[in-house]
């Protein structure tokens, strides 16, 4: 499965000087953490969360034999043989390393495309795990957006409230000033009777 990358600017919070700086280099450290998003455990094990893999035979098993040297390591390291690593998300983390090893994240060169692959015994299972993949990834990146947008939000609320308060001080300053001066407050709808009233004058 080929999925394109692009950067989304919160565009709120970004200067249009800001957003062509971080538009320039294709290659900074946004990609590079994409790239990493895309090689975590965390959304491998949620895929085999969506597909029930830790259920199924064919990846379970994988007709895999362990090669030599790790055959020779429990041999000669009995107490290593259980695992005592943390689940991750639920899932077994020998599931997830399993997964790991089966799973290639290749960024094309001088492109915004990157190509997730899975090789299984089965390839409807290689097709799927793939393509899951990349929509766990695009979820993923959906529910990062949602609440970078609840946080802008806050923000923006408690910057607007901050000036409500500083607009209210100033009004209550401006009219102490007037009262100590002995300057009338014309307001516009004051300002809208005074010009009628002198239309009515000049009509007569």
């Amino acid at each position: 499965s080929t999925i394109q990358i692009e950067r989304e600017q919160p565009e709120a919070l970004e200067t249009g000087a800001n957003r062509q700086d971080l538009e320039a280099d294709p290659n900074d450290s946004f990609y590079k953490t994409q790239y990493e998003v895309l090689k975590s455990k965390e959304l491998a094990a949620q895929v085999i969360k969506d597909l029930s893999l830790d259920k199924n035979p064919i990846f379970t098993e994988s007709g895999k034999k362990p090669n030599i040297f790790k055959r020779l390591m429990s041999l000669f390291f009995a107490d290593d043989k259980v695992d005592h690593r943390a689940d991750i998300m639920g899932v077994k983390p020998d599931l997830v390393d399993r997964y790991m090893d089966d799973l290639t994240i290749r960024p094309q060169l001088e492109t915004r495309l990157v190509t997730v692959s899975f090789t299984s015994p089965d390839p409807e299972i290689a097709a799927a795990v793939a393509n899951a993949h990349v929509q766990a990834y695009i979820r993923q990146g959906y529910q990062l957006h949602a609440e970078t947008n609840a946080t802008t939000q806050h923000f923006l609320e408690g910057e607007l409230g901050e000036l409500e308060k500083k607009m209210e001080k100033s009004e209550a300053a401006l009219n102490e000033y007037r009262r100590e001066r002995g300057i009338v407050s014309v307001t516009r709808d004051d300002k809208d009777e005074m010009v009628g009233d002198r239309l009515t004058a000049l009509n007569k």
